[in-house]
């Protein structure tokens, strides 16, 4: 079992998926492509996208609430979803690509500011 986790998480999380890595001081399985996003459970799906909008609004000042957060969040789970149902993105695709063209960081910085407007 050594060697399996990041030793830098305080938690593991073993689902079957490949690689790990450290998120929010966490090992969670990295759904590296996009063929891995419809066996994640809904919160590891939340997870891997979390780590999309951290990225983007890094040193914007939006702070989100958690209820905020989630408002966020569900319209590009939606498309995600959507995108990989209908096959649009070939199954070995990487996910993190994927999110990274389909969800740009000004989209998102923007519904974040309206919704934190709100």
């Amino acid at each position: 079992m050594e060697g399996l986790f990041d030793p830098t998480c305080q938690q593991s999380v073993l689902t079957g998926q490949p690689a790990s890595s450290c998120v929010n001081h966490q090992c969670m399985n990295d759904p590296s492509k996009v063929k891995h996003w419809t066996s994640l459970p809904e919160s590891e799906k939340k997870e891997v996208l979390g780590e999309r909008v951290s990225s983007c609004l890094a040193g914007t000042g939006i702070p989100l609430s958690f209820k905020t957060d989630d408002e966020l969040r569900v319209p590009y789970l939606q498309k995600l979803d959507l995108l990989i149902r209908e096959q649009k993105y070939p199954p070995d695709s990487s996910l993190k690509q994927m999110m990274e063209s389909e969800i740009p960081c000004e989209d998102l910085i923007s519904k974040a500011r309206s919704l934190q407007a709100k």
